[in-house]
């Protein structure tokens, strides 16, 4: 059976629920740069794997959404070109969600800091010893590909943002109020009697 949520609030939760991976996404891109730098990796790349992970869960749900949607809406060009957009952002936010969390792993081996080490010995044994001996430009080398990946599945969150966008805007025409009142006070100046 599956579990879908197709509105909220009584209008379609899609528009709300991509704005998770709108924002998360990015945010563990930078975070996941940011860890290049050995200074900045005790706190980096644990943010950067929760946001990877919140983005992921709501790419999904955004997905989830999305589908229960489009039967709702005509399919016009801009809706097919959002859907295969769409369908682009796992492609890349999946591998690198897996790799920040490898990223991660590497980061505390090496420091001999994994939490809940001793609970989890099969893991530990079967890991410190072989990261250990890895190089820290090693170290440094996966987590820059890591945040490499993290720029491209950003830049396909915009993709597909982007092209929803255009899928209900447009064809709507943007009326700036301001400059209409504008125009409007110096037409009515220009028609009074001198």
């Amino acid at each position: 059976m599956r579990y879908a949520i197709d509105t909220l609030g009584g209008l379609p939760a899609h528009p709300a629920i991509v704005h998770i991976p709108v924002v998360m996404v990015p945010v563990a891109f930078v975070l996941a740069a940011l860890a290049v730098r050995p200074g900045f990796r005790a706190w980096a790349l644990p943010s950067a794997v929760v946001s990877s992970f919140v983005g992921l869960v709501g790419a999904l749900l955004a997905g989830s959404t999305g589908e229960a949607l489009q039967n709702s809406v005509d399919r016009t060009q801009f809706v097919r070109n959002h859907i295969q957009a769409a369908d682009r952002v796992n492609v890349f936010l999946v591998p690198f969600t897996v790799l920040i969390v490898v990223a991660l792993v590497v980061h505390w081996a090496r420091q001999g800091t994994i939490p809940f080490a001793s609970r989890l010995t099969r893991v530990t044994d079967a890991i410190v010893p072989r990261v250990s001996r890895w190089s820290a430009r090693t170290v440094t080398a996966l987590i820059a590909v890591t945040a490499v990946i993290g720029g491209v599945a950003s830049w396909a969150v915009y993709d597909a943002g982007h092209s929803g966008a255009k899928s209900v805007w447009h064809d709507v025409k943007i009326v700036d109020r301001k400059s209409t009142r504008l125009n409007s006070s110096h037409s009515s100046v220009s028609r009074m009697p001198s």
